[in-house]
Protein backbone atom coordinates (compact mmCIF):
# COMPACT_ATOMS: atom_id res chain seq x y z
CA UNK A 1 0.00 0.00 0.00
CA UNK A 2 1.09 3.47 -0.92
CA UNK A 3 0.21 6.46 1.44
CA UNK A 4 1.34 9.90 0.69
CA UNK A 5 1.12 12.29 3.74
CA UNK A 6 0.10 15.53 2.59
CA UNK A 7 1.12 18.39 5.51
CA UNK A 8 -0.04 22.08 5.42
CA UNK A 9 2.32 23.97 8.06
CA UNK A 10 0.19 26.62 8.83
CA UNK A 11 -2.88 24.61 9.94
CA UNK A 12 -4.23 25.27 13.29
CA UNK A 13 -3.08 21.97 15.04
CA UNK A 14 0.20 21.84 12.67
CA UNK A 15 1.28 25.30 13.99
CA UNK A 16 0.25 24.42 17.63
CA UNK A 17 2.62 21.08 17.24
CA UNK A 18 4.79 21.51 14.43
CA UNK A 19 5.83 17.80 14.75
CA UNK A 20 2.25 16.71 13.87
CA UNK A 21 3.38 15.51 10.45
CA UNK A 22 5.73 13.37 11.42
CA UNK A 23 4.01 12.26 14.16
CA UNK A 24 1.32 10.99 11.78
CA UNK A 25 3.75 9.71 8.99
CA UNK A 26 5.87 7.52 11.83
CA UNK A 27 2.97 6.04 13.04
CA UNK A 28 1.75 5.07 9.65
CA UNK A 29 5.51 4.00 9.15
CA UNK A 30 4.25 0.46 11.55
CA UNK A 31 1.76 -0.60 8.75
CA UNK A 32 2.96 -2.45 5.60
CA UNK A 33 2.97 0.44 3.78
CA UNK A 34 5.30 3.03 1.96
CA UNK A 35 4.74 6.52 3.20
CA UNK A 36 6.11 9.31 1.42
CA UNK A 37 5.31 12.95 3.48
CA UNK A 38 5.00 16.20 1.50
CA UNK A 39 4.43 19.42 2.46
CA UNK A 40 2.23 22.50 1.27
CA UNK A 41 4.37 26.02 0.74
CA UNK A 42 2.14 27.94 -1.55
CA UNK A 43 -1.92 28.70 -2.86
CA UNK A 44 -2.34 26.43 -5.05
CA UNK A 45 0.17 23.21 -3.91
CA UNK A 46 -2.68 21.04 -2.68
CA UNK A 47 -4.39 20.69 -5.94
CA UNK A 48 -1.07 20.15 -7.72
CA UNK A 49 0.34 17.52 -4.85
CA UNK A 50 -3.47 16.02 -4.95
CA UNK A 51 -3.18 15.15 -8.65
CA UNK A 52 0.34 14.35 -8.27
CA UNK A 53 -0.07 11.23 -6.01
CA UNK A 54 -3.89 10.34 -7.35
CA UNK A 55 -2.44 7.02 -8.13
CA UNK A 56 -1.35 6.25 -4.54
CA UNK A 57 -3.30 4.25 -2.47
CA UNK A 58 -4.54 6.38 0.25
CA UNK A 59 -3.97 10.57 0.83
CA UNK A 60 -3.59 11.60 4.33
CA UNK A 61 -4.44 15.12 4.28
CA UNK A 62 -2.97 17.10 7.66
CA UNK A 63 -4.82 20.40 7.36
CA UNK A 64 -8.50 21.38 7.43
CA UNK A 65 -11.37 21.52 4.71
CA UNK A 66 -9.20 24.19 2.67
CA UNK A 67 -6.75 21.79 2.49
CA UNK A 68 -8.46 18.94 1.77
CA UNK A 69 -10.34 20.55 -1.03
CA UNK A 70 -7.35 21.04 -2.60
CA UNK A 71 -5.90 17.68 -2.76
CA UNK A 72 -9.24 16.24 -3.82
CA UNK A 73 -9.90 18.84 -6.64
CA UNK A 74 -6.54 17.62 -8.03
CA UNK A 75 -7.17 13.93 -7.22
CA UNK A 76 -10.78 14.36 -8.86
CA UNK A 77 -8.86 16.31 -11.61
CA UNK A 78 -6.61 13.48 -13.34
CA UNK A 79 -8.38 10.40 -15.25
CA UNK A 80 -8.86 7.57 -13.31
CA UNK A 81 -7.13 9.36 -9.89
CA UNK A 82 -8.29 6.14 -6.91
CA UNK A 83 -6.72 7.27 -4.45
CA UNK A 84 -8.68 7.37 -1.15
CA UNK A 85 -8.91 11.18 0.74
CA UNK A 86 -7.90 10.20 4.74
CA UNK A 87 -8.92 14.32 6.66
CA UNK A 88 -6.93 14.04 9.37
CA UNK A 89 -8.47 16.96 11.44
CA UNK A 90 -5.87 19.86 11.91
CA UNK A 91 -7.17 23.13 10.80
CA UNK A 92 -9.77 25.37 12.96
CA UNK A 93 -13.31 23.09 12.33
CA UNK A 94 -12.38 20.51 10.26
CA UNK A 95 -16.23 19.88 8.95
CA UNK A 96 -14.90 16.65 6.97
CA UNK A 97 -13.04 14.68 9.17
CA UNK A 98 -15.34 15.13 12.16
CA UNK A 99 -18.28 14.36 9.88
CA UNK A 100 -16.82 11.00 9.15
CA UNK A 101 -16.26 10.35 13.10
CA UNK A 102 -12.70 11.66 13.06
CA UNK A 103 -12.08 13.09 17.07
CA UNK A 104 -11.18 16.38 17.15
CA UNK A 105 -8.15 16.07 19.26
CA UNK A 106 -5.19 14.97 17.44
CA UNK A 107 -3.46 12.13 19.81
CA UNK A 108 -7.21 10.46 19.28
CA UNK A 109 -7.54 10.80 15.36
CA UNK A 110 -4.16 9.23 14.91
CA UNK A 111 -5.29 5.99 16.63
CA UNK A 112 -8.57 6.24 14.60
CA UNK A 113 -6.27 6.90 11.44
CA UNK A 114 -3.78 4.08 11.79
CA UNK A 115 -6.93 1.78 12.64
CA UNK A 116 -8.67 2.65 9.77
CA UNK A 117 -6.06 2.15 7.29
CA UNK A 118 -4.91 -1.19 9.30
CA UNK A 119 -8.59 -2.90 8.71
CA UNK A 120 -9.35 -1.15 5.13
CA UNK A 121 -12.56 0.50 6.14
CA UNK A 122 -13.63 2.79 2.96
CA UNK A 123 -16.69 5.07 2.10
CA UNK A 124 -17.81 7.15 -0.82
CA UNK A 125 -18.68 10.05 -0.66
CA UNK A 126 -20.50 12.92 -2.44
CA UNK A 127 -18.63 15.83 -4.60
CA UNK A 128 -20.29 18.87 -4.97
CA UNK A 129 -19.61 21.28 -7.70
CA UNK A 130 -20.36 25.02 -7.85
CA UNK A 131 -19.06 26.12 -11.39
CA UNK A 132 -15.86 24.50 -12.04
CA UNK A 133 -15.22 24.30 -8.10
CA UNK A 134 -15.32 20.89 -6.05
CA UNK A 135 -16.25 20.82 -2.46
CA UNK A 136 -16.65 18.57 0.03
CA UNK A 137 -18.62 19.82 2.54
CA UNK A 138 -20.55 22.74 1.63
CA UNK A 139 -20.86 25.83 -0.50
CA UNK A 140 -22.42 28.98 -0.01
CA UNK A 141 -23.78 31.94 -2.34
CA UNK A 142 -24.28 35.22 -0.48
CA UNK A 143 -24.45 35.50 3.15
CA UNK A 144 -22.97 32.43 3.83
CA UNK A 145 -19.77 33.60 1.84
CA UNK A 146 -20.11 37.26 3.11
CA UNK A 147 -19.90 35.42 7.04
CA UNK A 148 -16.78 33.59 5.77
CA UNK A 149 -14.72 36.45 4.37
CA UNK A 150 -15.51 38.51 7.72
CA UNK A 151 -14.14 35.39 9.52
CA UNK A 152 -10.85 34.85 7.27
CA UNK A 153 -10.62 38.60 7.36
CA UNK A 154 -9.01 38.18 11.22
CA UNK A 155 -7.05 34.89 11.72
CA UNK A 156 -5.34 35.22 15.03
CA UNK A 157 -9.90 35.26 16.08
CA UNK A 158 -10.78 32.83 13.89
CA UNK A 159 -8.08 30.10 15.42
CA UNK A 160 -8.60 31.59 19.13
CA UNK A 161 -12.42 32.11 19.44
CA UNK A 162 -12.92 29.03 16.51
CA UNK A 163 -16.81 28.55 16.44
CA UNK A 164 -17.80 31.87 18.72
CA UNK A 165 -16.25 33.96 15.88
CA UNK A 166 -17.83 32.50 13.24
CA UNK A 167 -21.32 33.36 15.33
CA UNK A 168 -20.40 36.96 16.04
CA UNK A 169 -19.47 37.28 12.45
CA UNK A 170 -22.78 35.93 11.38
CA UNK A 171 -24.88 38.43 13.55
CA UNK A 172 -22.98 41.33 12.58
CA UNK A 173 -23.18 40.36 8.71
CA UNK A 174 -27.11 40.03 8.94
CA UNK A 175 -27.51 42.91 11.08
CA UNK A 176 -24.97 45.61 9.34
CA UNK A 177 -23.17 43.70 6.25
CA UNK A 178 -24.33 44.57 2.39
CA UNK A 179 -25.88 41.24 2.30
CA UNK A 180 -27.61 41.27 5.74
CA UNK A 181 -31.34 42.24 5.91
CA UNK A 182 -30.99 44.89 2.54
CA UNK A 183 -29.13 42.54 1.03
CA UNK A 184 -29.97 41.41 -2.75
CA UNK A 185 -32.48 38.83 -4.08
CA UNK A 186 -31.08 35.74 -5.09
CA UNK A 187 -33.12 33.87 -8.18
CA UNK A 188 -32.76 30.10 -7.89
CA UNK A 189 -33.89 27.48 -10.87
CA UNK A 190 -33.90 24.24 -9.33
CA UNK A 191 -33.38 20.70 -10.38
CA UNK A 192 -36.99 20.56 -11.68
CA UNK A 193 -37.21 23.73 -13.24
CA UNK A 194 -38.94 25.48 -10.71
CA UNK A 195 -38.39 29.21 -9.70
CA UNK A 196 -38.34 30.74 -6.28
CA UNK A 197 -36.07 33.73 -5.01
CA UNK A 198 -34.75 34.03 -1.39
CA UNK A 199 -31.49 35.98 0.53
CA UNK A 200 -29.05 32.90 0.82
CA UNK A 201 -27.94 30.05 -0.43
CA UNK A 202 -25.80 27.12 0.64
CA UNK A 203 -25.41 23.55 -0.65
CA UNK A 204 -24.49 20.51 1.46
CA UNK A 205 -22.31 17.98 0.05
CA UNK A 206 -22.62 16.38 3.72
CA UNK A 207 -23.39 17.19 7.02
CA UNK A 208 -23.75 18.88 9.70
CA UNK A 209 -23.27 21.84 8.43
CA UNK A 210 -20.45 23.56 10.83
CA UNK A 211 -18.82 22.32 14.27
CA UNK A 212 -18.96 24.72 17.31
CA UNK A 213 -16.95 22.98 18.92
CA UNK A 214 -18.42 19.47 20.25
CA UNK A 215 -21.63 20.38 18.74
CA UNK A 216 -22.20 19.72 15.27
CA UNK A 217 -24.83 22.06 13.23
CA UNK A 218 -27.37 20.36 11.51
CA UNK A 219 -29.65 22.59 9.00
CA UNK A 220 -31.48 19.60 7.87
CA UNK A 221 -33.85 18.18 10.40
CA UNK A 222 -32.34 14.74 12.09
CA UNK A 223 -30.80 13.80 9.03
CA UNK A 224 -27.55 14.04 7.05
CA UNK A 225 -28.35 14.94 2.94
CA UNK A 226 -28.14 11.65 0.92
CA UNK A 227 -26.23 12.67 -2.54
CA UNK A 228 -25.92 16.28 -1.60
CA UNK A 229 -28.79 18.81 -0.52
CA UNK A 230 -28.93 22.54 -1.39
CA UNK A 231 -31.18 24.92 0.88
CA UNK A 232 -32.56 28.40 0.48
CA UNK A 233 -33.38 30.79 3.14
CA UNK A 234 -36.16 32.87 1.52
CA UNK A 235 -36.07 35.61 4.72
CA UNK A 236 -33.28 37.50 6.90
CA UNK A 237 -33.81 39.08 10.12
CA UNK A 238 -32.99 39.01 13.92
CA UNK A 239 -35.96 36.44 14.59
CA UNK A 240 -34.48 34.39 11.41
CA UNK A 241 -31.35 34.27 13.49
CA UNK A 242 -33.06 33.44 16.32
CA UNK A 243 -35.13 30.61 14.93
CA UNK A 244 -31.82 28.87 13.73
CA UNK A 245 -30.17 29.06 17.29
CA UNK A 246 -33.05 27.58 19.38
CA UNK A 247 -33.44 24.83 16.62
CA UNK A 248 -29.65 23.88 16.30
CA UNK A 249 -29.90 24.05 20.56
CA UNK A 250 -32.80 21.36 20.25
CA UNK A 251 -30.34 19.27 17.50
CA UNK A 252 -33.35 19.23 15.32
CA UNK A 253 -32.09 21.37 12.04
CA UNK A 254 -33.54 24.59 10.73
CA UNK A 255 -35.28 23.81 8.07
CA UNK A 256 -38.65 25.22 8.07
CA UNK A 257 -40.40 28.27 6.71
CA UNK A 258 -37.86 30.13 6.18
CA UNK A 259 -35.43 27.87 5.40
CA UNK A 260 -36.75 25.94 2.71
CA UNK A 261 -35.29 22.53 0.95
CA UNK A 262 -34.30 22.96 -3.09
CA UNK A 263 -34.68 20.29 -5.84
CA UNK A 264 -31.25 19.33 -6.13
CA UNK A 265 -31.91 15.92 -8.87
CA UNK A 266 -30.94 18.49 -11.88
CA UNK A 267 -28.33 21.24 -12.10
CA UNK A 268 -29.48 24.38 -9.55
CA UNK A 269 -29.08 27.68 -11.13
CA UNK A 270 -28.43 30.98 -8.88
CA UNK A 271 -28.53 34.34 -10.25
CA UNK A 272 -28.58 37.32 -8.83
CA UNK A 273 -28.28 41.33 -10.69
CA UNK A 274 -24.82 42.04 -9.30
CA UNK A 275 -21.76 39.77 -8.42
CA UNK A 276 -22.50 37.84 -5.03
CA UNK A 277 -19.28 36.31 -2.86
CA UNK A 278 -19.33 32.06 -2.77
CA UNK A 279 -17.69 30.05 -0.37
CA UNK A 280 -16.57 26.35 -1.06
CA UNK A 281 -15.42 24.43 1.77
CA UNK A 282 -14.55 27.49 3.71
CA UNK A 283 -12.75 29.33 0.78
CA UNK A 284 -14.50 32.75 -0.33
CA UNK A 285 -13.75 32.40 -4.25
CA UNK A 286 -14.43 35.41 -7.03
CA UNK A 287 -18.13 36.75 -6.89
CA UNK A 288 -19.91 36.09 -9.95
CA UNK A 289 -23.98 37.13 -10.66
CA UNK A 290 -24.28 33.31 -11.85
CA UNK A 291 -23.58 30.22 -10.07
CA UNK A 292 -24.53 26.48 -10.86
CA UNK A 293 -24.73 23.60 -8.10
CA UNK A 294 -24.26 19.99 -9.51
CA UNK A 295 -23.44 16.93 -7.13
CA UNK A 296 -21.74 13.55 -7.99
CA UNK A 297 -22.66 10.67 -5.31
CA UNK A 298 -19.89 8.45 -4.86
CA UNK A 299 -17.62 10.81 -6.36
CA UNK A 300 -14.89 10.73 -3.88
CA UNK A 301 -13.56 7.65 -1.81
CA UNK A 302 -12.86 8.79 2.32
CA UNK A 303 -10.85 6.28 4.82
CA UNK A 304 -13.23 6.37 7.86
CA UNK A 305 -12.62 5.60 11.27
Amino acid sequence: MQIVVVVNPVATAVVADPTLGDRVARALGDLPAEVLTVRTGHAGDAATLGGEHAGADVIVVVGGDGTLNGVASGLLGVPGGRAALAPFPAGSTNVVARSLGFDRRPDRALRQLVGALRSGRRAAGTVGRIDDRVFLANAGVGLDAAVVARAEAHPSRKHRLRGLWFLWCLGTEVLVGPLGRNGPQLEVVDGAGRRRRGRWVVALARSPYVWLGPLGVDLLPRRAPSGGSVLLLRSLGVSAVIDGLRAVADRGGVLGARLQHVDASGPVVISVDRPVPVQVDGEVVAPRPVATITFTPGGVTFVTP
